[in-house]
This record gives structure tokens, sequence and C-alpha cells, in this order.
């Protein structure tokens, strides 16, 4: 992953951390269970692609619940 791409994901980690911090402890949780170090930098290519879509899904989901409201 590009330097870029890992600080925009942290980026949106942050954001998710404050704005809804039950979904983001379970994204950790689901990151601890799929074998994830827990850093951004030792997580394998499976587990940071699930944790990418995840965040895709739940990015879109609160800007369709923005636009819905």
């Amino acid at each position: 992953m590009v330097n870029g791409e890992r600080r925009l994901l942290a980026q949106i980690e942050r954001h998710l951390a404050v704005d809804d911090p039950v979904l983001a402890e379970s994204f950790h949780l689901w990151d601890e269970r799929c074998g994830g170090s827990g850093g951004s930098g030792g997580r394998g290519a499976g587990s940071t692609d699930w944790l990418l879509v995840l965040t895709a899904m739940a990015v879109a989901a609160l800007v369709l619940l923005t636009l819905v409201a």
C-alpha cells in the first residue's frame, strides 16, 4: 500500500472512531480475529483488503444516511 493510501486510511479510521466508536471497535475486533497485528504496517494483505472494504461500506452508509435525512 502506498504511503498516501495509508495516510488516507488512517484518517478515515480516526474519523470513524470519533463518529461511531462502537463501529470502530467492531472493526478493530474483526481485524484481531482475522489475524491483523493491530498496526497499519503489519497487517496482512487479506486483512487490509477487508478493512478497506468495511471502511468504504461504513463511509458510504454515512453518506447515504446524511443524504436521506
